[in-house]
């Protein structure tokens, strides 16, 4: 996974996604934690600690946990938000031993499971998914709840798009190794289910804009495509003479700028998957 965090441009982009998730994300949150104090949250893939304050800096939570696989985002967080609640600790959930490293956590900050384990845009970057959410479940309290959140491009749309230049954008951004397993939300049912959760249930099924909602449209733009030139860009030079990565840069060159005014004009329906899962661990109700 490429390191893009400390980039100025990335860093809006970022901010710019967490202020339009969380319109969808606000009310499956809410539902969860309402009427429950003194909990204890374990937020997987926390970057750099800004989502995780916005969304969980309430007095809901006695202890928030986040974990991230970069130490110098762990680090960031930890000096810009770390206190008495909120703490940050390097795991990289891709390792075979981060079950040992969570439990040495929470030895540490006197933890013996966790009411909530949030995974937001997490699964999609792994290699074996199943796997780590299998060996988060652990750690659940026996009515704890899991909440996944990840990209279903599957079942992306726009309309309209007489040229099918959303369906190309599409193809392109599923080459880019950088953007993830763009259809990782088309999966997570069943990775949930094989790993052993209950009560699976869909919170959300996708992110829409409709007629007259420009501004909604540009944030959409920017969380959803605007990285696409600057990864296609570090492609050719990582992979110089890639037939493939090449063909994607000239669609970008030829193609971008109509892919923004088609999906930002006044006419235009959008709609980008997007699921948000929540499970129990242990029990068949919580």
């Amino acid at each position: 996974m490429k390191n893009v965090f400390s980039d100025k441009i990335e860093l809006k982009r970022l901010a710019v996604q967490r202020n339009l998730l969380w319109e969808y994300e606000a009310p499956v949150y809410q539902r969860i934690i309402q009427d429950r104090k003194n909990m204890v949250l374990l937020d997987v893939g926390c970057n750099d600690g800004r989502k995780t304050i916005e969304r969980f800096d309430r007095k809901n939570f006695a202890k928030v946990v986040g974990l991230d696989c970069l130490t110098e985002l762990v680090e960031e967080a930890g000096q810009a938000f770390g206190d008495d609640v909120f703490s940050f600790y390097y795991c990289d959930v891709a390792q075979e031993n981060f079950a040992e490293a969570i439990k040495a956590i929470m030895e540490q900050e006197k933890i013996a499971s966790f009411d909530i384990i949030n995974c937001s845009f997490l699964l999609m970057h792994l290699e074996e998914p199943g796997r780590v959410l299998e060996g988060l479940r652990q750690f659940l309290a026996p009515e704890g709840i899991l909440v996944v959140i990840e990209p279903d491009d599957t079942t992306s749309k726009m309309q309209p798009d007489p040229e099918n230049i959303f369906g190309q954008f599409l193809d392109t951004l599923a080459r880019d190794p950088y953007a993830g397993q763009r259809d990782c939300g088309n999966k997570v049912f069943g990775l949930l289910q094989q790993s052993g959760y209950k009560n699976i249930a869909l919170q959300l099924a996708e992110i829409t804009a409709h007629k007259g909602e420009g501004k909604k449209k540009e944030d959409i733009f920017t969380t959803f495509c605007s990285y696409l030139p600057e990864d296609m860009l570090l492609l050719q030079q990582e992979a110089a003479g890639n037939d493939a990565y090449q063909a994607c840069q000239e669609w970008v060159q030829n193609n971008f700028a109509d892919l923004r005014r088609l999906i930002t004009a006044p006419e235009t329906e959008i709609a980008f998957g997007m699921k948000i899962y929540t499970c129990g661990g242990k029990v068949d109700a919580y």
